[in-house]
C-alpha cells in the first residue's frame, strides 16, 4: 500500500538509533536483514546463568512406581519400587551446552537417586541435602529431565527448589554469518522496505497472509527469556484497523500460556496468559497510518502487566496471578504472526524488536521511542 510520511530526524546523545539499539536492546534483539533478507539476525548479550527450564510442579512429571505427591509440590519416592523408577518431564535441552542442576533431597531414608538427561548423568546421590552440579550435555537422545530412583531409594524432591539452567550463553554479533546464531529468525515471505520515517531506515513488511519471522530452534530463547520479570518493545505500523486480529509477536508454551502483542480492531493489546487466566492491557491506537512504538513489561508478583505506546504508559497495570511455567514451543512462537505457520499474520511493517530478561524501567521505552525519531 503506498504511503508517504513526514521525516523527523532525531539523534540524541551523539548515537544513531542503530548504535543505541545495539547497546541497549536488552537481552535479545533482532536487527534488520542480511543482504538476502532471508534471516533476521539476532544479537544477544552474554548471560552467565539462564532461566530455569524444568517444571516445578508435580503434575508436570510422569510418575513411575513408588512416586507420589504428599503435599505441595513435593515428589516422594516411598521405596515400594522393585526396580529403577523414573520421575521425568520434557524440557528443551541442547547437546554440547553446559547446564547447572540445583536440587534437594529431603527426608532421606535409603538408596540412591540420579538426575539424568538423555544419555547424560549427574552424580548419584546417596544422602539428603542440597546438590549443585554443572554438566556438559555431550549426548542428547531424550532432552528431558529424569530423576531415577534405584530399587531402594526413599526420599523427597522439593520441585520448587529444583532448577536446570544453561551456563555461559554467549553474546553474538549482528555481523555473524546469517543463520549461525541459534536465536536468528527465518524470514518467511516478508519484504524489506524503506520507510522514510524518523531514524528507522528499513522495516520488515508483511502482507497479512502467512508472512512471519519464525524460529528453527527455541532452546536458546528458552534459556534466556524470563517469564517472571521481563519486557518487549518494537517499532510497528499497521495497514489496517478493521475488525480482526493481527499478531506482532508471540512467545508461548501452548494456547493457555503465552505473552502476545497484537492488534484487535482499532486497539492494540498486550496479553499475559497463564493456565488460561489472562491479563490484558488495551491501548486505543487512534488508527495511525505511520510507524509507532509499542512495548510491554511484566513483573510477577509485582505490578503485573504494563503497556506502553510511543514511550508512554497507556491503560492501568493489570495484575498477574502467577508466572508462566514451562518451555516455549517453537511452533507457538513468532514475530509478525501467532505461530510458525503464520496464523494471524501482521499486515503492515515492523522493525527493531527487543526482548528484556529483567523488567526495564519506563524510561527505557521512552528513550527507545525518542531515539527512533517517530
Amino acid at each position: 500500500m503506498p504511503r508517504s510520511f513526514h521525516r523527523k530526524m532525531v539523534i540524541l546523545g551523539g548515537l544513531s538509533f542503530d548504535s543505541w539499539y545495539a547497546q541497549n536492546f536488552g537481552a535479545i534483539g533482532w536487527t534488520l536483514q542480511d543482504p538476502s533478507g532471508a534471516v533476521a539476525l539476532a544479537i544477544n548479550k552474554r548471560v552467565d546463568l539462564g532461566r530455569n527450564i524444568i517444571p516445578q510442579t508435580y503434575a508436570s512429571y510422569i510418575q513411575g512406581v513408588g512416586w507420589s505427591n504428599p503435599s505441595g509440590e513435593i515428589a516422594r519416592c516411598d521405596g515400594s519400587q522393585v526396580a529403577q523408577s523414573n520421575f521425568n518431564a520434557l524440557s528443551v535441552i541442547e547437546q554440547e551446552k553446559t547446564y547447572r542442576l540445583t536440587h534437594f533431597i529431603d527426608n532421606y531414608n535409603a538408596g540412591s537417586l540420579q538426575a539424568t538427561s538423555g544419555n547424560n548423568g549427574f552424580m548419584i546421590r546417596s544422602s539428603g541435602g542440597a546438590f549443585i552440579e554443572d554438566l556438559l550435555m555431550a549426548n542428547i537422545t531424550g532432552g528431558g529431565i529424569n530423576f531415577a530412583a534405584d530399587d531402594t531409594f526413599e526420599g523427597d524432591v522439593p520441585l520448587q527448589l529444583a532448577f536446570l539452567q544453561q551456563l555461559g550463553i554467549l553474546a553474538s554479533s549482528a555481523f555473524s554469518t546469517p543463520g549461525d546464531n541459534p536465536i536468528d529468525a527465518t524470514n518467511n515471505g516478508m519484504a524489506v522496505a524503506q520507510t522514510g520515517q524518523g531514524n528507522i531506515p528499513f522495516v520488515y513488511s508483511g502482507d497479512g497472509g502467512t508472512t512471519r519471522l519464525s524460529f528453527d530452534t527455541i532452546a536458546e530463547i528458552n534459556s534466556i527469556i524470563n517469564m517472571e520479570n521481563g519486557g518487549f518493545v518494537m517499532v510497528a505500523q499497521s495497514d489496517t484497523w478493521a475488525a480482526g486480529v493481527d499478531v506482532l509477536a508471540r512467545f508461548a508454551v501452548d494456547a493457555d500460556n503465552e505473552i502476545v502483542i497484537f492488534r484487535d480492531g482499532t486497539d492494540l493489546k498486550i496479553e499475559y496468559r497463564e493456565t488460561a487466566t489472562s491479563s490484558i492491557v488495551t491501548i486505543p491506537s487512534g488508527s495511525p497510518s505511520g510507524l509507532f512504538t509499542i512495548g510491554g513489561k511484566w513483573n510477577v508478583p509485582g505490578f503485573g502487566l504494563r503497556g506502553l505506546y510511543n514511550g508512554v504508559q497507556v491503560d492501568t497495570d493489570k495484575s498477574i496471578a502467577a508466572a508462566i511455567i514451562g518451555n516455549l514451543d517453537k511452533d507457538e512462537c513468532a514475530l509478525f504472526a501467532a505461530d510458525s505457520s503464520g496464523t494471524s499474520s501482521w499486515a503492515g511493517d515492523g522493525a527493531y524488536p527487543a526482548l528484556q530478561t529483567e523488567t526495564p524501567d519506563d524510561s527505557f521505552f521512552a528513550d527507545y521511542h525518542n531515539r527512533s525519531g517517530l
